[in-house]
C-alpha cells in the first residue's frame, strides 16, 4: 500500500502496527525499530490523525514506556473520540501501570462498544483475577470461551487461574481439552509449561520450554508472570541437577534481561 501511495498516512501507520503487534510474538526489537519510523512518518503526513496516534501508543508500550503509552492514547481520543480500540488499549495500559480498577472500567466500556460479544471477556477476567475475585473471574473466562469456540484465550486465562490456586491437575485438564496441533506453539504451549514449571514436573516443564526457546530465543516476558523461557530452563536444570547447563541458561537470560532493563528502566 505504501508502495502506492507513499504519501497515504494511514498506510504508515497500519504498518507500525503490524510491526508493534509482531513483536508480541517474537521479542525481536528490530520490527520496533521499523514501527518507530513508520509511526514517525504517520505523524508528519497527518498530526491529527488518530491512527497515527494510536500506532505510536502502542510503541510506547512495547518499550515499557506506560505512561507515555497512556498519554499517547488519551491523545487518540481526544483526536478520534471513543472507540473499542482504543478503550481497550487504555483498559490494557493501566493494567500494566498495576491498575486493574482502572483497566476494568475501561475494559467494560469496550465490552459495550465491540459488536463481538466476547472479545474483551478474557482481559476483564484478568483484571478480576488480580482484583482478587476468582468467582467473578472464572465467570468472565468461561464467557469467553462459549462466545468465542475458536478463540484460546479464555481458556488460557481459565488456566492460568487454576495455576494460581494450586489446582495443576484442573489446569492440565483445560490444555488437554483444548490442545490442537502438537507443535502450536502459540500462548496454549507456554501456559502448558507454566503448570508443569509451578507444579514442578520438571521433565514434562523443560521439554516444553526447549520447544519455546528454539521458536522464539528472547520469549516469554510478554506472557503472564515474565517467565522468559531461558530463565524457566535454567532453574528447571538447577532443580535436575544439571548445574553447569543451568548457568548457561542463567547467564544468557540475566544479559538479555539487564539489556531489557536498561531499555526500560520505568517498566
Amino acid at each position: 500500500a505504501i508502495r502506492l501511495e507513499p504519501h497515504s498516512s494511514l498506510a504508515h501507520a497500519l504498518l507500525a502496527m503490524a510491526a508493534t503487534g509482531r513483536t508480541h510474538w517474537a521479542a525481536d526489537r528490530s520490527y520496533l525499530e521499523v514501527a518507530k519510523g513508520e509511526a514517525r512518518m504517520a505523524l508528519e503526513l497527518a498530526p491529527k490523525s488518530t491512527e497515527a496516534h494510536r500506532s505510536l501508543a502502542g510503541i510506547y508500550y512495547q518499550e515499557g514506556k506506560f505512561d507515555e503509552a497512556l498519554e499517547e492514547a488519551m491523545q487518540t481520543l481526544e483526536f478520534g473520540g471513543v472507540s473499542d480500540k482504543i478503550s481497550g488499549f487504555i483498559g490494557m495500559a493501566f493494567d500494566s501501570l498495576g491498575r486493574p480498577d482502572g483497566a476494568l472500567s475501561w475494559y467494560q466500556i469496550t465490552a459495550k462498544l465491540q459488536s463481538r460479544q466476547g472479545n474483551v471477556a478474557p482481559f476483564i477476567g484478568d483484571c478480576w483475577t488480580e482484583l482478587g475475585d476468582d468467582e467473578q473471574a472464572f465467570a468472565f473466562y468461561n464467557r469467553a470461551i462459549e462466545l468465542q469456540p475458536g478463540s484460546l484465550q479464555g481458556a488460557v486465562g481459565k488456566c492460568r487461574l487454576h495455576v494460581l490456586r494450586g489446582e495443576f491437575d484442573a489446569a492440565r485438564e483445560i490444555c488437554r481439552a483444548h490442545v490442537r496441533e502438537q507443535n502450536d506453539l502459540g500462548e496454549l504451549t507456554q501456559v502448558a509449561a507454566q503448570v508443569e514449571f509451578f507444579s514442578r514436573t520438571y521433565e514434562p516443564a523443560k521439554e516444553l520450554y526447549l520447544k519455546l526457546l528454539k521458536s522464539d530465543p528472547d520469549g516469554g516476558g510478554s506472557f503472564y508472570g515474565a517467565v522468559t523461557y531461558r530463565s524457566a530452563l535454567g532453574r528447571i536444570d538447577q532443580a535436575l541437577g544439571a548445574d553447569d547447563e543451568a548457568t548457561r541458561f542463567l547467564q544468557a537470560s540475566l544479559a538479555v534481561e539487564s539489556a531489557a532493563f536498561n531499555l526500560q528502566p520505568g517498566n
